[in-house]
């Protein structure tokens, strides 16, 4: 017996990943944002969708001291993670989970960030 015969029968199979586009732009990452899928409606928002946050790699100067004068021995730098949050109109990947709800799993643009010296 296969893995596949142990499966469940889906009765309605329908496709689980579309082409979003948020609908609102969130103020923090636990907010939960609307996304339009145009393959959908544009007049249907879905509401409340789960997504997923990006972080930016911020260095920072705590080098102990109010100024360290161009001298790079009393500089210590180290790198801060900031979040990078979406906005309305952003273009996102979302798909469907096993309780048909919407998650949205990527979105664009996404800033390549340099986090070597």
């Amino acid at each position: 017996m296969s893995i596949q015969e142990d499966l469940p029968p889906q009765h309605n199979p329908m496709q689980r990943i579309h082409r979003g586009v948020f609908a609102s732009s969130p103020s923090e990452q636990t907010e939960l944002v609307d996304v339009f899928l145009p393959d959908f409606s544009m007049d249907l928002r879905w509401k409340r969708c789960r997504w997923e946050p990006r972080w930016n790699v911020v260095s920072v100067n705590v080098a102990e001291g109010a100024d360290t004068g161009g001298d790079t021995e009393g500089s210590h730098m180290i790198d801060i993670p900031e979040i990078v949050l979406p906005v309305r109109g952003n273009p996102c990947l979302c798909l469907f989970d096993n309780n048909r709800e919407v998650w949205v799993v990527m979105w664009w643009p996404y800033t390549i960030v340099n986090i070597g010296h």
